[in-house]
């Protein structure tokens, strides 16, 4: 499966062919008078209108799927705005699919509200991610609608991405002329021969008299983004960067020095609080020398098990915490991969991490989890904090919100303690 970063980049890449699609239906609005390339361009789409329904429906399923691909296999959790942009999407792609299935531009109107109000809130998502400040009060504070999941091409977000795509819909619909019948071309099956599936391909890449084949060209974007995205993060990923090989040892040996720290409780004060952490010294995936030890930083240790739901779930929340900035200044984080399973989801965890973004480095684990054992883990995430003298701040197992990141994070000093 292709990873996250690849099919973002995809994503992306189709935003900017739609916002370059934008641009030339707004120059042949405002130019069609005195400019006659922008008058044919305008003409050559208003002459078929059936092409222009079938262009605004896929531009809708693509935006869809990829919202659905984002929070049901990428991970991310949508926020309060994402739910609102998508109760706007969701029945946009299917009424714009019937509509281009029945060649009815009656639809057009009801389309254009619905586009209309997911670019507005499009838009205001965009600006909170930029400008947090602006936030009324609509957001959840355990999952903040300022958190950014997606920032490809220095300025492409996911409700960028989304506006654009409501943009398109509702340019490419009032583009498009008035519905007229036509007799069937020659060498294509009658309207009410044909099932409704054949006659909505035949829409889709028929080539009306004087217009433009809109779909089909869409179509050839599409083939060239999702290209262009494996060639962009394949390039990216063969720098010898740890975890892209599959040959790479997934644990290294480890040299724990120290009294291992109780096991979590599941209720009750942590009798760990106030000690001395256990030095760890290992290696990352790639053999590179690694050290946890008691230098005078405060850390942040995460564990993690690739196979671990849990774990595949907090990922993403994790990366997107820290690409907005919500480390603690002074405070240096670790990961370390733990219980690792061939043959497991996930597997090899170097791979995963590196798909996942992980921007931090990242001790491995020997085979018999001394680490994990040494700091008395008790469940899948596990997070430690220790002061700058090495000592355990907090202990939390399971999954994190942002708003519940912060607050733990919040307990360890940068002042080292």
């Amino acid at each position: 499966m292709p990873s996250t970063s690849a099919v973002t980049l995809f994503f992306a890449l189709l935003a900017v062919a739609a916002q370059l699609a934008l641009a030339a239906l707004g120059a042949a609005a405002l130019a069609a008078r005195g400019w006659r390339a922008a008058a044919r361009l305008r003409a050559a789409v208003a002459a078929g209108p059936s092409q222009a329904l079938g262009l605004a429906f896929l531009v809708a399923l693509v935006a869809t799927l990829g919202s659905l691909y984002l929070s049901e296999v990428a991970g991310f959790v949508p926020c309060t705005l994402c739910w609102y942009q998508r109760a706007a999407m969701y029945p946009l792609a299917l009424l714009l699919g019937v509509a281009a299935l029945r060649r009815d531009l009656a639809v057009r109107p009801y389309a254009i509200a619905l586009a209309g109000a997911g670019a507005t809130i499009s838009a205001y998502h965009y600006l909170l991610e930029r400008f947090p400040a602006i936030d009324a009060g609509a957001c959840d504070p355990d999952n903040p609608c300022t958190l950014v999941w997606v920032w490809q091409l220095h300025y492409l977000s996911v409700p960028l991405m989304a506006g654009t795509a409501f943009a398109l819909v509702a340019a490419l619909l009032l583009s498009a002329g008035p519905a007229a019948d036509r007799p069937a071309r020659p060498g294509t099956v009658a309207s009410g021969r044909a099932g409704p599936l054949r006659r909505l391909a035949a829409a889709a890449v028929a080539r009306p008299p004087g217009g433009l084949p809109l779909v089909r060209g869409t179509l050839v974007v599409v083939v060239v983004a999702a290209l262009a995205a494996v060639a962009l993060t394949g390039t990216a990923g063969s720098d010898g960067a740890a975890g892209t090989a599959t040959d790479l040892p997934q644990t290294r040996p480890l040299r724990v020095a120290g009294e291992p720290l109780p096991v979590l409780a599941e209720a009750g004060p942590d009798p760990a609080v106030g000690r001395a952490a256990p030095e760890l010294r290992g290696a990352s995936f790639d053999g590179r020398p690694l050290a946890i030890t008691r230098d005078g930083t405060p850390k942040a240790l995460v564990f993690l098990a690739h196979w671990c739901p849990h774990c595949r779930a907090e990922l993403p929340v994790l990366v997107r915490w820290l690409d907005n900035g919500r480390l603690p200044s002074g405070v240096r984080l670790y990961a370390v991969s733990t219980a690792v399973r061939p043959g497991l989801p996930g597997y090899p965890p170097s791979g995963w991490l590196r798909e996942g973004g992980w921007p931090a480095p990242v001790l491995a684990d020997d085979p018999a989890g001394s680490a994990a054992t040494a700091f008395g883990l008790s469940g899948y995430p596990f997070f430690v904090l220790l002061d700058g003298r090495g000592r355990v701040v907090a202990r939390a197992s399971g999954e994190h919100t942002p708003r519940d990141l912060d607050r733990l994070l919040a307990r360890l000093s940068p002042g080292g303690g």
